[in-house]
């Protein structure tokens, strides 16, 4: 990630692409969900939430806007988004415990990942967490299910494989964020 000289984040991409801050706001938007939960660990990623803000948004970030990402001393991971996962996945990567689940309601809350990481994350970075409306990442979790639906469609040239990612309840699995597969060639569009 940058951070530019008109005060906007960037994500680098392959092929030295950007993306904006607002260019990301514009792209969620689009989807077709109530909920959207946004966890970046680029340099720079706080720079994002003033963008992202919007009802139904989650977004955490490794650093402020001023500042860089770091990776784990001892790991061969970014360090803020390490904890993070460790937090929702119950375990690190050994398969030791990790216990985010502060009010012991038997599932991570977005809120609860985010201070689980952010308490131990040891690198000179600030994470950020902010939340529209504010209970909603107390209520949040990737316990909720979320669909990978795989399917042959039919395209105008023959078969191709499509992947469907969407939240539930959505009544098909065909709803969401459709990523297709052709020809040695990836497209990814939106559905409704």
């Amino acid at each position: 990630g940058s951070y530019g000289t008109t005060g906007d984040s960037n994500i680098w991409l392959w092929g030295d692409e950007v993306v904006k801050d607002y260019q990301l706001a514009l792209m969620l938007q689009q989807m077709p969900t109530a909920t959207i939960t946004v966890v970046m660990g680029q340099c720079h990623s706080g720079g994002f939430i003033d963008d992202l803000q919007h009802d139904g948004r989650i977004v955490m970030t490794a650093c402020a806007d001023s500042e860089e990402s770091w990776s784990c001393p001892d790991r061969d991971y970014d360090e803020f988004l390490y904890h993070w996962i460790c937090a929702v996945n119950g375990a690190d990567e050994a398969g030791n415990v990790v216990d985010a689940d502060k009010n012991r309601d038997g599932k991570v809350s977005m809120h609860e990942a985010f201070d689980y990481a952010a308490s131990h994350d040891r690198r000179p970075e600030t994470p950020q967490y902010a939340s529209w409306p504010q209970q909603l990442g107390e209520e949040w979790s990737l316990d909720s299910p979320v669909i990978l639906a795989i399917h042959e469609v039919e395209a105008d040239d023959g078969p191709a494989a499509e992947w469907s990612l969407s939240g539930v309840p959505q009544p098909s699995g065909r709803h969401g964020l459709h990523i297709v597969r052709k020809n040695g060639k990836t497209m990814i569009k939106l559905k409704n």
